[in-house]
Formats: structure tokens, sequence, C-alpha cells
């Protein structure tokens, strides 16, 4: 069977100029055009606070896994070059630096972290550090063993997300999740 386009010529030019069968223009009118924009907006004001939470839990899991990287960096530095290392906090300025044992004291080894301070390495927008280790102190050191001199953890906070960096007796480092 052999179908035939019975339509017009005429239909065509109308149809290729936009206008529909029944002689109305084809697309959206403004009602359908802000109906769509307030579904939009909606989802949007429903979606943002979630979107914010996410950026501080990513920013202060970023910022725990940099102190984690600084504590194994002690740890290893204490054992292959056999001398004390520590990192040490100062809280109420939310810094910390890594220190190495020169035989009379203590020598800054690597640039101070500043975890609020804006065009710092370390920067962490709205980023709030708290120690807690044993024995009141507020650095841990680590020996040429590797072992720690106190255990505890150190809780980096952004906003309402936070992480928790423990470390144990015997050098283990990890995050995890603040109650």
């Amino acid at each position: 069977m052999l179908l035939v386009d019975r339509s017009s010529k005429h239909d065509i030019v109308e149809r290729t100029r936009g206008v529909g069968k029944l002689g109305r223009p084809r697309g959206f009118s403004l009602v359908e055009l802000l109906v769509v924009l307030a579904i939009i907006g909606m989802t949007a004001a429903i979606a943002t606070p979630s979107i914010a939470a996410t950026v501080r839990a990513y920013r202060a899991g970023a910022a725990a896994r940099q102190l984690m990287t600084d504590f194994q960096f002690a740890k290893m530095g204490a054992v292959s070059q056999r001398v004390n290392y520590r990192v040490s906090f100062n809280t109420g300025q939310n810094r910390y630096w890594i220190e190495r044992w020169n035989g009379g004291g203590w020598t800054q080894v690597d640039a101070v972290r500043a975890l609020a301070t804006p065009g710092t390495a370390y920067f962490t927008q709205g980023a709030a550090l708290d120690v807690a280790f044993t024995g009141g102190n507020v650095f841990v050191e680590f020996t040429p063993l590797g072992v720690a001199s106190s255990n505890g953890v150190a809780t980096v906070r952004v906003g309402t997300a936070a992480r928790d960096v423990s470390v144990n007796a015997i050098g283990r480092v990890r995050i995890d999740a603040s109650a």
C-alpha cells in the first residue's frame, strides 16, 4: 500500500513559518515559562542547604587529610632521621607546625599551617581546630621508633561539619567522623 501526502503547498508553508494545525503559533506561552521557572526555583531552594552542608563536609575532610599527612610526615621523619619530631598546635589561632629535636631544643621544620588565614596554602574557610591529647599537651611527639608520646584527638571543624584525626600511643593516625 502506498501512502500519499495529500497536504497542499499552503500547509507546508504554514508549518515552516511556525503555525500549528489550528492556526495557533507554536512555542511556549508566558504562563508555561513562569511555571517552569517556579519549579526550577523551588528545586534550587530545596537543594541549596544540602549543597552547602556537602561543601562544609568536603572542606573539613580536606583539612583533616592534610593534618593526617603532616602527622605521618612527622612520624616518618622521626624514624628515618632517628630524632624526635613533633606536631605542635596553637588552637587559639587555628595553627599548627612540625618541629624537630636538634639535641638542645626544637627547630621548626616547615611553614606554619594556618587553617584560618586567607592566602596561605593551608587555608580552609571557616576552619577551627580543637585538640585533646593526654597530659594536656598541645603537641604530639614521635620517637625514632615511630611511637607517639601522647595519644588523643585533633578535631577540625568547618561550620557544622567536623572530622577527628586521632593518634594512638603506637603512632597510628586515622580520620574519623566527629560524633
